[in-house]
């Protein structure tokens, strides 16, 4: 059984996973501190957050949703 060491990452609205891969420590202080570093995530993954992590397809909806948003007069106005 093989086995990798990574970081299983995922998306906070609709669960798809990607996997980053180990790539060293990080350190500072001569070695007192250190830390895990992973690859980059793949593109269109973001983290917002009022959100948490989201995936490619999410990213973007989440970003059309504000924008849509913000238009002036973009959308019906409800009335209460």
């Amino acid at each position: 059984m093989g086995s990798e060491k990574g970081l299983l990452q995922w998306c906070d609205r609709c669960g798809t996973t990607c996997f980053r891969k180990y790539t060293g420590k990080g350190e500072t202080d001569g070695g007192y501190t250190t830390w895990d570093k992973f690859e980059t995530a793949p593109d269109g993954w973001d983290y917002h957050s009022d959100i948490g992590t989201l995936c490619p397809k999410c990213n973007t909806e989440y970003l059309n949703l504000i924008k849509n948003f913000k238009q002036v007069g973009g959308a019906e106005r409800v009335q209460s």
